[in-house]
Formats: structure tokens, C-alpha cells, sequence
């Protein structure tokens, strides 16, 4: 992420398991806005994060949205279900 801001390219979108191999999505989502904020890249310049999950877990939604991601997705979603 920090090479993709460095090298003036950076993800405008970013989908991200709240379950990594090395650390948590949530304690990943973050590090990358703390990266933003210590670089002054502002809200409509960081990059877009919606968080993706087969967990249903309401306290982890509400820490996704407090640590500013987009959008949150459960899975198994279908395109059904996107459609309704």
C-alpha cells in the first residue's frame, strides 16, 4: 500500500477479508488509515475499502465503518442476491 502512495499510484479500491494470514483485516484497514492521515491524504483521496467477510459478526461490521471502510460484504453472496 505504502509503495503504491510513494510510487503516485495509489489503489483507488481495495477489497480486504477480515480474516488475513498475518494480521486481521481490521487491525490491516488500520494501519492503512493511519498511513493516510500521517501523510495528509484526505477523505476523498484515500483509498476506497470495502470489507469482506463470511463471518456474521454485527461487532465487527461496526468496527469496519468506525475504522472508515466503504461498504461491508457478507459472503455467500450471489448476484440474486446483489439484484434484490
Amino acid at each position: 500500500m505504502t509503495l503504491a502512495y510513494e510510487s503516485g499510484s495509489p489503489y483507488a479500491l481495495l477489497f480486504m477479508d477480515t480474516i488475513l494470514p498475518e494480521v486481521d483485516g481490521q487491525s490491516a484497514l488500520r494501519q492503512i488509515r493511519a498511513y493516510e492521515s500521517s501523510r495528509g491524504i484526505p477523505g476523498k483521496g484515500a483509498c476506497k475499502v470495502l470489507m469482506v467477510t463470511a463471518l456474521s459478526e454485527p461487532g465487527m461490521v461496526e468496527e469496519a465503518f468506525a475504522n472508515r471502510c466503504e461498504g461491508y460484504i457478507n459472503m455467500p453472496y450471489s448476484r440474486f442476491m446483489i439484484d434484490k
